[in-house]
């Protein structure tokens, strides 16, 4: 410890001047106890189990059905674990990159879109005997497109937030909603109002985003885009 004359105080520093009056420190033989912040300790996360239980029950489950399915497969002829693993993949996807996830909800809408049409399109395949695509591109496709669309649209006009966060993910939903055109312009559907409601909702909304954005949400579109 050092003494401040002036100021009658006992100073814990090394400094050779008081920090109050700026006076020179007597020095004192004691040596000066530093007290060190303590150091933060990082705990270690520790995974759910909950979630540990389910990815168990989602992989046996899908082994099993597997397993009968491939020793029954000269009675039934058809390829069903192929659905329950699908179902697997996409429970797991669900609750971990979507429910869970800390993402930002257009993304976990994007993801979930992508892994919902996947899913039916895999029921289709199988359910079908010639393993033919037929509801799930005719109405499932479209219908999921335009809900990712407009969800990600009635999330940015409810909440003030920055469009540029959500650009990104908005602009995929878009391009998702045009293969559904796509594929009726190539004659691979069988109903076209679906398709054709989710390509228009599409170019409209990609329309509307230059018409109605503001200077910074047009700025953000042409460093995407490079324009």
């Amino acid at each position: 410890m050092k003494h401040c004359n002036k100021c009658n105080l006992d100073v814990n520093t090394f400094k050779k001047t008081c920090p109050l009056c700026g006076e020179l420190l007597d020095s004192d033989s004691e040596q000066c106890d530093v007290v060190l912040y303590p150091k933060y300790k990082v705990k270690a996360k520790k995974k759910n189990m909950a979630l540990r239980i389910i990815l168990f029950l989602l992989i046996v489950s899908s082994i099993t059905t597997i397993i009968v399915n491939y020793y029954t497969f000269e009675s039934f002829s058809l390829p069903w674990s192929a659905i329950v693993v699908a179902s697997a993949i996409y429970t797991w996807i669900l609750l971990k990159h979507t429910i869970m996830s800390k993402h930002i909800m257009a993304k976990r809408f994007v993801v979930l879109s992508i892994t919902t049409t996947i899913l039916f399109i895999i029921i289709d395949l199988v359910s079908l005997p010639d393993y033919k695509l037929s509801w799930s591109i005719d109405y499932m496709f479209p219908f999921v497109m335009i809900g990712s669309i407009v969800t990600i649209l009635f999330i940015l006009f409810i909440k003030k937030i920055k469009y540029r966060s959500y650009l990104l993910h908005l602009f995929a939903s878009i391009f998702l909603g045009l293969i559904p055109l796509l594929l009726m312009i190539l004659n691979v559907t069988s109903v076209d109002w679906p398709s054709l409601t989710s390509g228009c909702l599409s170019i409209v909304t990609f329309i509307g985003l230059f018409i109605f954005a503001d200077e910074q949400t047009k700025t953000e579109i042409k460093k995407r885009f490079h324009i």
